[in-house]
């Protein structure tokens, strides 16, 4: 009967995390319909995948073709630092996602 109840909730949990992933899919792909302007769209999509996708941190980055460097162009959440270790890493420039 625990065990029951364990995978009851289990399965509950999962069915609402892929709900929040489809809704959050959904905004995105509207949002590339509307928006044009690429930095606005990137930081869109992060906004998305955190607020409506539940991630606690989203972030876009290009790949610089000289170095193949990952250059972060958008981010949303909470950051804590893994930006600039990736860009230590990379040896591309990290952005502030603090308070996005």
């Amino acid at each position: 009967e625990a065990r029951e109840r364990r995978r009851n909730a289990l399965e509950a949990a999962r069915l609402a995390r892929l709900s929040r992933i489809r809704t959050m899919h959904s905004a995105i792909a509207s949002a590339i319909v509307r928006i044009r302007d690429p930095h606005a769209l990137f930081q869109a999509v992060c906004a998305l995948a955190v607020e409506q996708g539940g991630f606690r941190m989203a972030w876009v980055g290009r790949v610089q073709p000289e170095t193949l460097a990952v250059e972060p162009v958008a981010c949303s959440g909470h950051n804590e630092g893994y930006l600039e270790e990736a860009a230590a890493l990379t040896g591309a420039a990290a952005e502030d996602c603090s308070g996005k």
